[in-house]
């Protein structure tokens, strides 16, 4: 593989950085608070809460009861802005392609 290759469970990067091939996932590591979250929307606080109230992250809800208050998954959120940017990616591709462009 070109940037990396496998080898007794292991992941060995061109850098000779070496990782576990399947990393361990720990809920709690997962867990963000709504500020943390509005930071990765890249929104002011106030509009994430805006947004809790109106129930428009949900989606992105870690599912664990967390003291009270709303727990948010980091992942989650990282999967849903890799799914929106390969929808972008897409668009303009097929913008370009029928001389639609920017």
């Amino acid at each position: 593989m070109s940037n990396m290759q496998h080898q007794r469970g292991e992941m060995r990067f061109r850098s000779g950085e070496v990782r576990d091939a399947e990393p361990t996932y720990d809920p709690q590591e997962d867990w963000i608070n709504q500020r943390e979250l509005a930071r990765l929307l890249g929104v002011a606080p106030e509009t994430a809460s805006r947004w809790a109230k109106q129930n428009r992250l949900s989606i992105f809800e870690h599912g664990m009861i967390g003291a009270g208050n709303r727990k948010y998954s980091r992942k989650l959120v990282q999967e849903y802005q890799e799914v929106k940017i390969g929808q972008a990616r897409q668009r303009m591709k097929e913008a370009l392609e029928t001389g639609n462009g920017p």
